[in-house]
């Protein structure tokens, strides 16, 4: 895919598979920041600020089963670029 030749691509893919992962709204992915992310053994913490839901700490997202659509490494080629 061209989309994912550039820099603003891969960030782009990586907040898709990471909000599909996280059964995000649009208003969470634009309010999430690097420092909100974190690389632990088992892919992504992730803190997300969720005005109607009650949570404490950070929500997992694990790797994918396919490298295409793993929001965890497409998390870490965006912040590779």
């Amino acid at each position: 895919m061209a989309v994912r030749r550039t820099r603003h691509g891969r960030w782009d893919l990586a907040v898709l598979l990471l909000g599909f992962a996280l059964a995000a709204r649009r208003s969470e992915l634009r309010l999430l920041d690097w420092t909100d992310l974190e690389e632990v053994e088992e892919g992504l913490a992730v803190e997300v600020w969720r005005p109607k839901v009650n949570h404490e700490g950070p929500l997992g997202v694990p790797f994918g089963s396919s490298p295409a659509t793993c929001p965890v490494r497409a998390v870490r080629a965006g912040a590779g670029a």
